[in-house]
């Protein structure tokens, strides 16, 4: 239940652009009657010089921090006790002069007298203009006497005061006023708002903040476990920061109020359908299913489930879809791009009671399972039966969840991604109607092809309740073999004249330099720390004999410096135990550092290029990332490590990332070739789908008209 609002101040409240834009106009006017010029481009020249000008000073860092902007420099006074606002004090006076000044000489005036009328002008201005929204008090009237209303705001604690002083009608709707200033941080730290919830004693789950500002309000907000407002009112473009709620006028805020105070109680709502001990709001197990193996930012659900079958599905459903509750699957929480984040809280249904292997067809080669079964558990129960599932990513994933995401692993270049293994999957609808895909058989041109449909679909579209997966049988022999080669384009040169020979190659994988050097420090290895191709073969012996030498013959024509046979199970189970494992190399290698990934896949054409071009990334940008791949079929990662409290860094990462993504979509590419979109790789399905993309949304309408399957995933909301 909500007991308190988070207000921010500026643009939130009061429109402190237009107070900013009026007093710019009203000052630049006075060197518009004198000398003609065009205030519009006067303001723009300023703002530019007042930009530059104010990140070189030494107080920037401090600033930056507690969020006074360059424009707030240009009027406020700062008569602040902190060490870093007495020396911006002082600083002030030569900067609003030198910004002028050097705004005037960009439209070819050079008067320093009237700089300095200006730079003192521009303050009174800025005074007489303190413009608030028109419907603000109108709403802090309705939200006065219902909730304790606390003002978070950014800035000078003189300046705000200020602000606050020139609309005095403002201060007495608010229990608490809390400035970045006098606290030592500002927004997004989350300690500011951790600060304010100790002031009244409250708990994280009964504020909500309110704020303009993605980058500070909402994801400060986020990052403290606060659900958030985003007042949106100039229809700007998300990012990658996800608020609870988005709003285009203040009044908005009341509606989801409401809300929120006539929200049932799930917990004992979905208890009615599932046994007590199976539905629960425990904050520890919340906080299991409110985050991933990514960097991406956790959020909480409201109520963790876990049904045993698919009725029990149904039921769940139904009730989301009657209530127009958000339902996000989760199987074992190890994607890597935020797709079991639920960002619009609500249900998260956790399949892992739906853990059974219901049938084996060893003479079809199929298996029928539910969500939960995970890859391993599913091996050692074909094992019994000769047979095994070809698709293996990193992680031990549910079979539900590698549907949901299309997974591929080490063996796709031979057998397929997850896609090509699914002969019929039993989804649960957003309505609770249950459908089926597919059928038992190998092939069908009847119908639309639905598994493609809903593989991929990651939970958007419907929940997997049963799934029947083609298996095969174990070889006869398998070998494996280590090369090593000069540089990394040598290797991939070499995979490509390994494919073009069309050798039936079961395993091509590319380990860089840098991350052989993770894995021997990780796995007690002694592998050569140069580029290296872990390869592995499958076929009877005569043939694979043939096969081996073969493929030996070519990585040696394309500079192989050492090749080493993996012969016995031992040594080739643990080369791709390292393969496996080597996110975990790269996590134990640096303790204190978030694992960051990313993923992209290329036509084998390009895919020389896109690596030299990701390693040349990687070191402009000052990372030390590894890089890996099933390079086989065009498909690799990149892995760094990142430090999350330092916003710079991660701001870096993304932009590498970006990078990346943008290299592989120009060589027509696409932006994950495993990983799935979730949350990270939205951004980019505009300019890899066109106008496909509108198609996308239009299937997700039909299919979930109420939008509650894994919102704001794959596409923004």
């Amino acid at each position: 239940m909500i007991k308190a609002i988070f207000f921010d101040l500026d643009d939130t409240l009061i429109w402190d652009q237009m107070s900013v834009k009026e007093a710019f106009l009203a000052t630049c006017r006075l060197a518009e009657e004198r000398f003609g010029i065009d205030v519009n481009q006067l303001e723009e020249a300023v703002r530019e010089s007042a930009r530059n000008l104010y990140s070189s000073y030494e107080t920037y860092e401090f600033t930056q921090m507690i969020g006074i902007n360059p424009f707030e420099g240009l009027w406020g006074d700062f008569l602040d006790d902190h060490e870093d606002l007495k020396k911006l004090k002082n600083i002030v006076p030569s900067y609003r002069r030198a910004a002028w000044t050097l705004g005037l000489k960009k439209l070819g005036i050079n008067d320093p007298d009237l700089a300095a009328e200006l730079g003192e002008r521009f303050p009174q201005e800025r005074r007489r203009a303190p413009f608030v929204y028109e419907e603000t008090f109108e709403v802090l009237d309705q939200l006065k006497n219902n909730y304790q209303l606390i003002l978070i705001t950014n800035g000078s604690p003189d300046l705000q005061h200020t602000k606050l002083s020139l609309t005095p009608k403002l201060i007495p709707y608010f229990d608490q006023i809390v400035i970045s200033g006098d606290f030592g941080k500002g927004k997004p730290d989350p300690s500011i708002f951790e600060h304010a919830l100790a002031q009244l004693s409250l708990q994280k789950e009964e504020v909500m903040m309110v704020g303009d500002n993605l980058m500070t309000d909402i994801l400060g907000a986020n990052r403290a476990g606060i659900k958030s407002v985003w007042i949106n009112r100039h229809q700007k473009d998300r990012n990658e920061v996800i608020p609870t709620y988005e709003i285009q006028h203040l009044d908005e805020l009341l509606t989801i109020l409401k809300r929120e105070g006539t929200k049932m109680n799930l917990t004992e709502e979905l208890q009615k359908i599932l046994s007590r001990d199976r539905v629960t709001s425990n904050l520890t197990i919340l906080e299991q299913h409110g985050k991933d193996e990514s960097y991406h930012q956790p959020a909480l659900p409201d109520v963790v489930v876990f049904p045993e079958n698919r009725d029990e599905v149904v039921k769940i459903m139904q009730f989301a879809h009657e209530h127009e509750i958000p339902v996000v699957p989760f199987g074992r929480g190890s994607s890597l791009e935020g797709h079991v984040i639920p960002y619009h809280g609500g249900i998260s249904l956790d399949t892992s009671l739906m853990s059974k292997v219901l049938e084996i067809r060893p003479n079809d080669f199929l298996v029928k399972v539910q969500p939960g079964v995970t890859r391993t558990q599913l091996n050692l129960e074909l094992k019994k039966h000769g047979l095994f599932f070809s698709v293996d990513p990193g992680a031990d994933a549910t079979l539900g969840g590698m549907a949901a995401t299309n997974a591929s692993g080490t063996s796709s270049v031979r057998y397929g991604v997850m896609r090509d293994q699914v002969r019929d999957l039993e989804v649960v609808l957003a309505s609770g109607e249950v459908i089926h895909t597919g059928s038992l058989a190998a092939k069908s041109s009847s119908g639309y092809h639905l598994n493609g449909l809903f593989v991929g679909s990651e939970g958007t579209l419907g929940i997997f309740t049963e799934l029947t997966l083609q298996v095969y049988g174990i070889p006869e022999v398998i070998m494996a073999a280590r090369a090593s080669f000069p540089s990394t384009d040598a290797a991939v040169q070499a995979v490509v004249g390994i494919r073009s020979t069309g050798i039936p190659i079961a395993r091509v994988e590319l380990v860089d330099a840098h991350s052989i050097n993770q894995v021997n420090k990780h796995s007690g290895t002694s592998y050569e720390e140069q580029p290296t191709l872990f390869l592995e073969f499958h076929g009877n012996q005569a043939g694979l004999n043939q096969d081996v030498e073969f493929a030996k013959e070519i990585v040696t024509d394309y500079g192989c410096t050492n090749f080493v046979f993996e012969t016995d199970s031992k040594s080739r189970n643990q080369l791709w135990d390292a393969r496996h494992n080597l996110a975990y190399a790269f996590i134990h290698g640096a303790p204190g550092k978030k694992f960051m990934t990313t993923d992209v896949c290329v036509p084998i054409e390009e895919l020389a290029g896109a690596i030299e071009n990701t390693r040349l990334t990687i070191n402009q940008f000052g990372f030390e990332g590894g890089i890996v791949g099933h390079v086989g079929d065009g498909n690799f990662h990149v892995v760094f490590m990142i430090d999350l409290d330092n916003e710079k860094e991660v701001q870096t990462a993304k932009e590498l990332n970006a990078h990346i993504v943008d290299y592989a979509l120009t060589r027509g590419g696409t932006c994950t070739g495993e990983h799935g979109v979730g949350v990270g790789k939205r951004i980019y399905q505009q300019k890899e789908h066109g106008n496909a993309l509108e198609t996308m949304r239009l299937i997700k309408k039909a299919l979930d008209p109420k939008g509650i399957l894994n919102p704001g995933k794959i596409f923004f909301d």
